[in-house]
């Protein structure tokens, strides 16, 4: 009888750093927003920076997704690209190193 070998994955959390990186922009952002307006302005601020309408006009504006929506899209395909299909991911778990992912 032929034993399977189970995979094993070790516990913890892994930080996936090109998805992290993607909210970089609207955290700096939301920072310099927070400073010069109070937290009022933050939930406007984000849902102009992910939706293609700005809640302050009342109108259609794609001037805000430059820092929300595009950054953590083109972040989460470079983790899936490059961490999953070039094996960047795999490597690294390989390597040992405890909780990075790209």
């Amino acid at each position: 009888m032929a034993k399977h070998l189970a995979k094993h994955r070790r516990p913890g959390i892994r930080l996936p750093l090109a998805v992290v990186a993607g909210f970089m922009p609207l955290v700096s952002r939301e920072i310099s927003v927070t400073a010069q307006y109070g937290l009022g302005a933050v939930p406007g601020d984000v849902a102009q920076a992910f939706l293609p309408y700005n809640p302050t006009t009342r109108k259609f504006d794609t001037s805000g997704l430059s820092v929300g929506l595009i950054p953590v899209v083109v972040g989460i395909l470079v983790h899936r690209v490059i961490g999953g299909y070039l094996g960047v991911n795999r490597a690294l778990a390989g390597a040992g190193i405890p909780f990075v992912r790209i």
